[in-house]
């Protein structure tokens, strides 16, 4: 018997540690940027191994948990993460920096994609969407690591800091891990044929607009991860450590949208709170990024002031997508971990034509004007989200009636 009250305890700290891990080299990225010399569109081509290296772990993660559940997955996947983040730590120049990026992101596709499925079953059990809530505690996570990374930027160095961080973070999912559960679901029984799902035809429109709208969020979420702390720096000219606060804001929006989600969405519909959030950010975001760049020369506070509520107020836009676009790109009649493999195998292309364009728009035209690509991403998550709850409601209804 599965006690629902733990699982999702552990399930929040399982997210939270596990973006913790996954995030912990963020606040050291232009540190790491400016050691191994490497121009904005070097690193922006190294950061899109890891969107290669989730997707090529989507199939594998789908057979890893037909075989041995999601709960022994985590683990998995969790010890690649904090390996591959010790190889950042320790590497002398790009070609390590991206091997561990590599080690680090087939582990955090492993836990991505098992850490949803245990996620699943809880929804299942509880009768609500759960994913909001509890992708909450992989903000705090987020911010976690922003904050310790601020405050200890200059007394720890890279090494020490991500080491400090991994003996943290794994020790959590190893001590979580025990109070999941080895039956998920919805999975396919043991010994039997993994359930395959086709690509296209009928039915597989809806998961392919959902998968767009997911894509857009999540691109304007880990370029704020990635480019945030530069964009800060080199074209807000707000110093160390004070350029992490931006992103930090952004978290914390986030933080936010997902935890007033459930309420908001029982207030004024999901369709209508995402709509608002993802418009409205957008659009505070687009103009405050060129209004801190005007101001950040002769005021830096003003411009740090300027940011935070701009990001703030972007974060806030992405937050509620997660739950509603995820639940919508889970296929109705498949296993969760078929259809979530496949989502998050797809999904993390956005690491390698996300924020790796980002960084190849900023040589052509500036940093600042290349984040207008995440900017109207967000803003398309807004337009898409009314066709893809009602796609989601009449696909469900018709599983249901022919059950």
């Amino acid at each position: 018997m599965v006690d629902v009250k733990k699982l999702k305890t552990a399930l929040k700290w399982a997210s939270f540690a596990s973006t913790m891990s996954w995030v912990t080299w963020v606040p050291r990225l232009p540190e790491i940027k400016d050691h191994l010399g490497l121009s904005l569109d070097q690193l922006g081509t190294i950061l899109m191994v890891a969107g290669l290296t989730m997707a090529f772990a989507a199939k594998p993660t789908a057979a890893l948990i037909h075989h041995f559940s999601s709960k022994r997955v985590i683990l998995i996947g969790v010890a690649l993460s904090v390996a591959g983040n010790l190889v950042i730590a320790l590497a002398p120049n790009g070609l390590w920096l991206t091997l561990g990026i590599m080690i680090s992101s087939f582990g955090v596709g492993l836990v991505n994609t098992a850490n949803n499925t245990q996620i699943n079953t809880v929804s299942v059990m509880t009768g609500q969407n759960e994913r909001n809530a509890l992708s909450a505690y992989a903000t705090i996570g987020t911010i976690t690591s922003l904050v310790l990374g601020a405050l200890l930027l200059t007394s720890l160095n890279t090494l020490q800091y991500l080491m400090l961080i991994q003996v943290l973070t794994g020790g959590i999912a190893i001590a979580v891990n025990r109070f999941m559960t080895t039956k998920d679901e919805g999975a396919a029984e043991k010994g039997t044929k993994q359930v395959k799902m086709p690509w296209f035809g009928k039915g597989t429109g809806a998961f392919w607009l959902a998968l767009t709208a997911l894509y857009a969020t999540t691109l304007a979420e880990f370029s704020v991860a990635d480019w945030g702390g530069i964009l800060a720096r080199d074209n807000f000219h707000i110093g160390s450590p004070w350029f992490l606060i931006v992103i930090l804001f952004f978290q914390a929006g986030m933080f936010v949208g997902r935890t007033l989600s459930n309420r908001l969405n029982q207030r004024f519909g999901e369709v209508r709170n995402v709509l608002v959030g993802t418009l409205v950010g957008a659009t505070i975001w687009g103009v405050v990024i060129f209004l801190a760049e005007g101001i950040g020369a002769t005021n830096e506070l003003g411009a740090l002031i300027l940011a935070s509520f701009g990001f703030f107020c972007a974060g806030w836009g992405v937050g509620p997508n997660w739950g509603v676009l995820l639940a919508a790109a889970t296929v109705p009649g498949y296993p969760p971990p078929v259809t979530l493999s496949r989502v998050f195998g797809l999904l993390s292309l956005v690491f390698s034509f996300g924020p790796g364009l980002v960084g190849w728009l900023a040589r052509a035209v500036g940093l600042t004007n290349a984040m207008l690509l995440p900017v109207l991403c967000l803003a398309l998550v807004g337009i898409l989200v009314p066709r893809i709850v009602a796609n989601d409601r009449t696909a469900r209804a018709k599983v249901a009636a022919a059950s």
